[in-house]
């Protein structure tokens, strides 16, 4: 994606990472997803887990974002949304 450049309305616009600006996010929660399917045998990975999560840190500055508590009880502002897995099942509410 290298390369990405967009003019828009006389305003130019360069690709995500190419923006010195952004920071690399990564949930702490993405993480432990991750792991879950690794025990599964449903991910596969090249390196181990803590291994790869450090070197992309070391390698690109990826910062791992903490859950807090207020975090997830913030969900309650937000509203509902079905999972994309659950599009046109049935789901009581």
């Amino acid at each position: 994606m290298a390369g990405f450049q967009v003019t828009l309305y006389g305003r130019f616009w360069v690709s995500p990472e190419e923006d010195e600006a952004n920071e690399l996010l990564l949930s702490v929660a993405s993480v432990w997803e991750m792991q879950i399917k690794i025990q599964l045998g449903k991910l596969k990975l090249s390196l181990p887990l803590k291994e790869l999560v450090k070197n992309q840190q070391e390698t690109n500055d990826l910062m791992v974002s903490p859950v807090a508590l207020g975090h997830v009880l913030a969900l309650d502002a937000l509203p509902f949304m079905r999972p994309y897995w659950a599009v046109g099942q049935y789901i009581p509410t």
